[in-house]
């Protein structure tokens, strides 16, 4: 969890959706601040080593089950799972059956092009699936903090998924 991080609920939820950024270090570090370089980048990797995905997940996962109990609407959560898949080259952690979108950096080299392929593959052929590559954009495109930030790409990624969740929800 940061500065950017909420930044990019809040964007979601002046768009009029219930935007949920949970902090998957709590079980760890609760309430860590960590930015995207030197010390804080050494400090986020230490933690993301000890984090459980799976826990991570399910505590996501039970996030957003409570938000749907407490309030009938329309709700985003950046899934955890969607990098993991993309790290680990793996497609089994993405088991979604619910309309999904994917925003690649065409220059990322932290996701391998094998990587989105193989996400591409596992979702070819579904209508209620989206995936884009933006050729000039590395890792964390949509990241203000970042010296990778693209602004042209990071434009077009929130449009896309403003219309995709407009078609979806």
């Amino acid at each position: 969890m940061n500065g950017h991080i909420r930044s990019v609920a809040d964007q979601y939820a002046a768009d009029g959706y219930i935007a949920l950024a949970p902090d998957v270090f709590w079980r760890t570090q609760p309430r860590v601040e960590l930015g995207y370089e030197g010390a804080d980048r050494e400090k986020a990797m230490e933690l993301l080593q000890k984090t459980k995905l799976d826990a991570a997940v399910a505590d996501m996962s039970a996030a957003g089950s409570r938000i749907s109990r407490l309030r009938r609407g329309r709700w985003i959560c950046r899934w955890l799972t969607m990098a993991a898949a993309s790290r680990t080259r793996s497609t089994r952690r993405i088991r979604s059956r619910l309309p999904m979108q994917f925003h690649y950096g065409g220059l990322d080299a932290h996701i391998p092009q094998d990587a989105v392929d193989a996400v591409r593959q596992k979702f070819a052929g579904r209508k209620d699936s989206e995936l884009y590559v933006y050729p000039q954009a590395d890792h964390g495109f949509n990241c203000g903090d970042r010296a990778s930030y693209n602004a042209k790409a990071s434009g077009l990624a929130h449009g896309r998924t403003l219309k995709f969740l407009g078609e979806h929800l």
